[in-house]
């Protein structure tokens, strides 16, 4: 499981939460109820000056009482799997360090430890529990979409002018030569080296022409640029920009033309973000198949490339 920021750990989360694990009385927002000695029948709440202990487990009245009460005696933490308390501390901490090391490392080593699928897990008192022995097995679809006649144009006038450069032959590292020295026929002779560069603005391209574009925003010349290696360095900082994870930049960035102006909910958005892209129209009709019409939990991941709107 791998991620590019430590706020991304919420998806997975949202995925494995049952309410019924959730601490009660201002506890999820507790940062030692990540510490592996915190009990949450005895919680040290320090009010002015005074020390009390208190509960931040359900009451004994509550309907979840019972399963966390189940819980809490079998030596399971997990409440710290809850993603509302998780983005709460993460933002409270700005998402820094802190997280990493006292947040995000328990979790991680919880999760670690339920991965040993089909392994007996003593929990104590004769009791065992076999990760993976509920989940079912996967399915893996293999799909060959085709682009409607306006993704295809889209798709040829930003990407077959550069087709003929994929490939180097002066011998450099891959990706290391500009477009502009690249060896014109390569490609047709189908030899040499691939330029990486060049690789990666065509796989941008193939799952959405307008992210390609973003990728070279900073270069006034697409065809004559020195590497688009280079725009890869603001990237990772697209989804700190405005509130809304750098969407609102990605329209700015990609729109038709100035008149428009950034789309005010995100219906609209989401239009125009998959609008010439077949991979995210199928992706999402697929997602909406198994949450709104199968009710399941699902996140989607997408291996290359980046997809963070």
């Amino acid at each position: 499981m791998i991620h590019n920021h430590s706020r991304d750990m919420r998806g997975p989360l949202h995925l494995i939460w049952n309410p019924e694990w959730q601490l009660h009385n201002g506890g999820n927002a507790m940062h030692e109820a990540y510490q592996s000695g915190f009990d949450p029948l005895k919680v040290d709440f320090k009010t002015g000056g005074s020390d009390s202990l208190q509960s931040v487990a359900p009451r004994k009245d509550h309907e979840d009482y019972a399963a966390f009460m189940d819980m809490h005696n079998r030596g399971l933490r997990l409440w710290i799997l809850d993603p509302n308390a998780y983005r709460r501390i993460g933002e409270d901490k700005g998402w820094s360090t802190y997280i990493t090391d006292h947040i995000l490392r328990p979790i991680l080593e919880m999760l670690a430890l339920r991965l040993g699928m089909a392994t007996k897990i003593d929990l104590g008192n004769g009791k065992t529990m076999t990760p993976g022995d509920s989940v079912p097995p996967c399915h893996i679809y293999t799909v060959q979409l085709k682009m409607n006649a306006k993704q295809q144009l889209e798709y040829n006038t930003k990407t077959l002018h550069l087709l003929k450069n994929l490939y180097t032959l002066d011998g450099g590292p891959c990706g290391s030569t500009p477009l502009a020295k690249t060896t014109g026929n390569s490609n047709s002779r189908g030899k040499g080296l691939i330029n990486a560069s060049v690789h990666r603005y065509l796989m941008h391209a193939t799952l959405d022409p307008a992210l390609a574009k973003l990728t070279v925003i900073n270069h006034k010349k697409m065809a004559k640029f020195d590497d688009m290696g280079v725009a890869k360095t603001p990237v990772s900082q697209y989804t700190d920009l405005d509130s809304d994870c750098g969407a609102s930049f990605y329209y700015m960035m990609t729109r038709p033309s100035q008149q428009f102006v950034v789309p005010s909910d995100r219906m609209s958005l989401a239009s125009y973000l998959t609008y010439y892209s077949v991979k995210m129209q199928w992706a999402l009709g697929k997602l909406g198949e198994w949450v709104l019409t199968e009710g399941k939990k699902c996140i989607l991941i997408f291996q290359y490339p980046m997809s963070q709107w």
